[in-house]
This record gives C-alpha cells, sequence and structure tokens, in this order.
C-alpha cells in the first residue's frame, strides 16, 4: 500500500471533502458487502485459486483507475474495483491457509501462521509507507499509485502459482438454498460462532475507521508533513509485531477474557485520544493498532475451528460482511461529523459504537452454555 500515507492528501488534493472521502470508502464497503458471501461460496465451490485469480485482475483495474484518474467519479469507480477485488479475496485467503494446514495435519499452528501472514504484510505495508511517501514527495501524489499498479500484476502472477491442497470433505454443491442454509447455520443455530463474529465486527469496524482517520488527527495536531510516511509505517510495524507474537499472547487468557480486553482497550485508548489536542496523543493511535495486530489472527482462528470446514470461506466472509455494512452505514456519518465538528469529535462517536455494540455482543456470548456449542472453552 504505497499510497496509504498520504491517501487523504491525495484525496484533499482532487478537492474532496471529508465527507466525500468516507462516501467512497461507503461505496467501497458496499461492493464488498453485496459480494462478500456470493464470493466465499464461489471460492468454496470452483477454488480457492481461480478466486484468487480473479481478485487479482480486479485488483490491478481498480489500482489504474486512481493512478490514471482524477476526480470523484473516477475514484469511484476505482473503489467499486478494489472492493470486488478485496471481496473474492477475503476469507479465501485465510480458509486456503487453514485447509493447507488440515491436510498436513497441522491445524495447531494456524493462529501462529495467520499472525505471521498478517505481520508480512503489515511489515510490507510499513517499508511501503516510506517508499510511497517519497514517491509522493518527489513526484506528486499519484505516483504511488503507478507503483501500485506494479505490485498489484506481481500479486496477480503469484496467484497464478499457487497450488491447492486436496480435499478431505465434500464441496459444496453450488445453488441458492445452500448459501441461506449457511447464514441460517451460522447465526441463528451456532451461538458461540455468532456473537463471536458480531464482537469481533465491531472491533474490525473501529479499527478500520480509526485508520482512516488517523491522517486527519495527524493534521489536527499539526504533524510536519515529512512525518507522515515515517509515522505511517511505525504503525504497520506495530501491528506486524503483535501479529507476529499473536500466539504467546492469545495463550496467556481465555477466548472470552481476551475478547473484554480487546474491546476495553480500544475504547479507552480511542477516548484518550480524544481528550488530548498535542502531538505526543498519536501515543494512543499506536496501541489500537496493537489491538489490531491481535483481534484479526485471534478472531480468525476462532471462527476456523467452529466454521464447517466444507463453507469455511463463506463463514469467514460473513464476518467480513457485516464489518463492511457497518462501515459503509456508519462511515460517511462519521465523516460528516468530522467537517461539521472535528476528527475528535468522530473519534468519540466511534468509541461509543464499538463500546455499546461490541459490549452488548460480548454480553450475549457470556449467556451462552455448554449445551450451546461444541467447542470446549478454553485458550487457543
Amino acid at each position: 500500500m504505497l499510497f496509504m500515507p498520504t491517501i487523504f492528501l491525495f484525496f484533499t488534493e482532487n478537492g474532496l471533502s471529508m465527507t466525500q472521502i468516507m462516501v467512497l470508502q461507503s461505496a467501497f464497503g458496499i461492493a464488498v458487502a453485496v459480494l462478500e458471501v456470493p464470493s466465499g461460496y464461489f471460492s468454496d465451490v470452483l477454488g480457492r485459486k481461480r478466486t484468487l485469480i480473479l481478485s487479482g485482475v480486479f485488483g490491478v483495474l481498480g489500482m489504474a483507475s486512481f493512478a490514471f484518474g482524477t476526480g470523484f467519479w473516477w475514484f469511484l469507480l476505482g473503489e467499486i474495483l478494489l472492493g470486488i477485488s478485496t471481496s473474492l479475496n477475503s476469507g479465501t485467503d485465510s480458509a486456503l491457509l487453514y485447509d493447507s494446514l488440515q491436510a498436513l495435519d497441522r491445524e495447531d499452528d494456524y493462529l501462529k501462521l495467520e499472525g505471521k501472514v498478517g505481520a508480512s504484510g503489515n511489515f510490507a505495508e510499513g517499508i511501503a509507507a516510506i517508499i510511497g511517501g517519497t514517491l509522493a514527495h518527489q513526484f506528486g501524489l499519484h505516483s504511488p499509485y503507478y507503483g501500485q499498479i506494479l505490485i498489484a500484476l506481481v500479486g496477480l502472477y503469484l496467484a497464478f502459482t499457487i497450488v491447492e491442497p486436496p480435499v478431505f470433505f465434500d464441496k459444496a454443491k453450488g445453488n441458492k438454498s445452500e448459501v441461506w442454509g449457511v447464514i441460517r447455520w451460522t447465526f441463528k443455530e451456532q451461538k458461540l460462532l455468532r456473537w463471536y463474529i458480531i464482537a469481533s465486527s465491531f472491533i474490525g469496524l473501529t479499527t478500520l475507521t480509526c485508520a482512516w482517520f488517523a491522517q486527519p488527527y495527524f493534521d489536527f495536531v499539526e504533524m510536519p508533513l515529512w512525518w507522515y510516511g515515517g509515522i505511517w509505517a511505525l504503525l504497520q510495524f506495530t501491528v506486524g509485531v503483535f501479529s507476529w507474537n499473536v500466539k504467546p499472547i492469545v495463550d496467556r487468557l481465555s477466548r472470552k477474557t481476551l475478547s473484554w480486553t480487546l474491546v476495553v482497550t480500544l475504547t479507552l485508548s480511542i477516548f484518550l485520544l480524544t481528550q488530548f489536542q498535542q502531538l505526543w496523543a498519536i501515543v494512543f493511535i499506536f496501541i489500537i493498532y496493537m489491538v489490531r495486530g491481535v483481534a484479526e489472527p485471534f478472531f480468525k482462528t476462532i471462527i476456523n475451528q467452529l466454521a464447517d470446514p466444507k463453507f469455511r470461506a463463506t463463514i469467514l466472509s460473513l464476518r467480513s460482511l457485516v464489518i463492511r455494512f457497518l462501515f459503509s452505514t456508519l462511515g460517511p456519518i462519521l465523516g460528516w461529523i468530522m467537517d461539521v465538528y472535528t476528527v475528535q469529535e468522530a473519534f468519540l462517536v466511534s468509541a461509543s459504537i464499538l463500546l455499546i455494540g461490541g459490549g452488548l455482543a460480548l454480553l450475549q456470548l457470556a449467556k451462552v452454555t455448554d449445551k450451546d456449542v461444541k467447542l470446549e472453552e478454553k485458550p487457543i
């Protein structure tokens, strides 16, 4: 993501308000949400490799729309294309990893390796932040997108090299009634799975929102422009370090205890962020990114363990669907709050949503009894 450290500046240079920026992100979220479950089911029926190749094609087209376009409508097209790409990738990559480990009889390694996958991406994004910030400074704010097209092409090539593991379970049949059956099974019959998906979705919504409001906060506290690339890189490295070391962190606590710890830490960090207008307060953003580093592999592991293996990608996609639906609905509202008031008020509303939504989901999770679950409640 060469473009991320200067994306806020890129949009504002092209005449967009914060409301328009969040509308674009809402459009991206809607595109992902609409296709999230169908694409996960597509992956379960037709295979992980084909799905990832399609994801790569749409990724290249989406980046080209940003690189060569100007103005809201070009960017809207780019967001929709990238939304299609993301929906095809979402769930498929994690399902491919879990399927591969299952074939090797190494399922217990999933949490550690999912953490390392995420960490590697964040380390790469941190390096990209330094390169992208330099490119934007030297050659203009469009230049990171030119480089991003090359990176997307490399990803597309790598998708063609994937070898899928053998399948030891009956594959999905490929019909609408089966999809609705998976959704009903996940949200109605599996109480533990349902509340973990909802709780993790509110955490995912909050970390995603904070990622988009971090740069406006940098501007709010008058951070020097030449700091942007370095600070953004450090944030990605922070996520990476915690993702890489997620297993020893998770092993110390039960699932429910760690879930509460993540919600409370995230809420408190955002609240403290709203109380100060000094540069040093970005330390709370780093804490938010620490939470993100633990939460993503932690919740993916739980969902993979609870999911029906035949519909693994579909069920993983359901979590992403909930996150994108929430973000598409609330993102433009938060952008409007920032335009009318300040980024601190937008952060405060975001923290309130997390505390209410995530807290209620975890309270419901606490009511789940042994007869409602097949999996013993214990540390992963």
